[in-house]
This record gives structure tokens, sequence and C-alpha cells, in this order.
């Protein structure tokens, strides 16, 4: 027998891992197997970290089907015309159609991809929830979504120096 080199046995593992959990066919498996036939890659920019004291200013989401891996974007803002309209009214709530889009988009999709997306001290969906209250929008029951937060997965993860989205995409070769 032929002893392995401790760089030969890791690069074996990886080779495992990666043929077991990695490959494109296992995922379109694993959606479908959860039923999940797209996804929505999801976020907000808004004016303010609090939804009481903020409007939503946009939101933007990359849709995948899972099975095709075909993408494709939407997105909504607010525009000055908005602002114009809600200030003749009186109606300090300009944003209600881009809050409205928003979960009328995160309801099209069976899985909603974030980074420091949901939770406690988090910010896209407690924003969004927070704005639908104040505008008496019906808001999904909690826990309809599906959701996946990358910045909680890559720090359960990995170890770096940063949480935020572009170290992780350094590290991984993504722009």
């Amino acid at each position: 027998r032929t002893m392995l080199t401790k760089k030969d046995m890791i690069e074996n593992e990886r080779k495992r891992w990666k043929d077991r959990y990695n490959t494109k066919r296992n995922l379109k498996e694993e959606y479908y197997r959860k039923g999940i036939d797209t996804i929505g890659y999801f976020d907000i920019e808004a004016s303010h970290l609090k939804g009481n004291m903020g409007e939503m200013l946009s939101w933007a989401m990359v849709y995948r089907d899972t099975q095709t891996d075909k993408t494709w974007v939407e997105y909504d803002a607010i525009t000055r015309k908005d602002v114009e309209k809600a200030y003749k009214k009186g109606d300090p709530n300009f944003d209600r159609h881009v809050v409205e889009s928003a979960i009328e988009a995160m309801s099209e999709v069976q899985l909603v991809i974030g980074h420091y997306f949901n939770g406690p001290k988090k910010m896209d969906m407690p924003f969004l929830r927070t704005r639908a209250a104040f505008l008496k929008l019906p808001f999904p029951q909690y826990q309809k979504f599906r959701f996946m937060d990358t910045w909680a997965k890559g720090r359960a993860l990995y170890s770096l120096t940063s949480n935020r989205l572009g170290v992780f995409g350094d590290m991984f070769g993504s722009k």
C-alpha cells in the first residue's frame, strides 16, 4: 500500500465532499425535494436603519429558476413624483408602492436569500415588516417565507476578519 501524504488526504476529502454536496445536479435535486423552484436574492435600500424612522427607498431581487438556472432581475424605487404626490396630500408615507411591490415579489419565490437580512438586530426583513405595519399593509404571516441569511451562514461556517458580503465574495472569487 502507498502511504498518502497529509496534502493528498486533504485533497481526497475535499473532492469527496465536493462530489457529494457541491454539484449543480445535487443542488437541483435538493431544491426539487424541498419544493424550491425559484430563489430570490433580495436587498433593500432605506433612508434610515429603523423602519419607524425612515422610508424604503428601493429594493432589488435577482430571481433564479433552480431547475434551468435562468436568472432575471426585478426592482422598484421611489421617484421624485412619488415624493411630490405624497407631499401634496400631506402624507409622509411616500414609499407605499415600493413596500407593496417588495412584499409581492418575495411572495413569488420559495426561498429568499439576503445578507444581514432576517432576525434580531438585522436589517431588511424587520425594516420591511415595520414599514408594512406603519402603512397598514397586509404582510404574510410570520415564518411564511423561507429565508437564508448569508451573514449568519457565513459567520457560522467561517472565521474571517469581517462578515461583510464583500469579504465572502473575495474569499470565493466572486465580484
